[in-house]
């Protein structure tokens, strides 16, 4: 059985809408859009997926310069080195306007999966924590993502 972990909510953002939030006010966004968060002593964690191709990198720089803040990458392929073809890894503009986690940072030899990004992302996020109240989330791997908002009874079964 799947169930929410405690002290994570859902709530909602599309990168489309980055160049209209001016218009929008707060309710009406968080009303009609998709972002997850992640609330933890007033900190939180939004993350902006959807579709490749629709602009997240380009709304995260955007949300990260304007919260000061930096984001975690939630894409499973860019994760590794040797992958910038075909996986739309961020450009080194695009890297030097807003600090980037997981981007490139291991080799496609390593053994990795969504468990071992789920504790990493776990304790970046409370370094992060210590300097900032808002960090993203940018990608399209709905299991990286999931691994953060979810729990099964088998985990903590194992954890027992």
């Amino acid at each position: 059985m799947t169930r929410t972990n405690p002290g994570i909510q859902m709530i909602a953002i599309r990168p489309v809408q980055v160049n209209r939030m001016k218009r929008i006010t707060i309710r009406n966004f968080l009303n009609q859009t998709i972002p997850l968060i992640f609330r933890r002593m007033n900190k939180h964690l939004v993350v902006v997926t959807g579709p490749t191709a629709i602009g997240k990198t380009e709304c995260g720089i955007h949300l990260a310069r304007h919260f000061q803040t930096e984001i975690i990458s939630a894409d499973s392929r860019q994760i590794y080195r040797e992958t910038a073809i075909g996986t739309a890894v961020p450009s080194r503009e695009e890297l030097e306007q807003a600090k980037h986690h997981f981007i490139q940072t291991i080799p496609v030899e390593q053994y990795y999966n969504a468990s071992l990004y789920e504790f990493e992302v776990l304790d970046l996020l409370n370094t992060l924590f210590q300097k900032v109240d808002l960090v993203l989330m940018v990608g399209g791997s709905g299991l990286y993502i999931d691994c953060l908002l979810y729990t099964s009874d088998a985990a903590d079964e194992e954890d027992s």
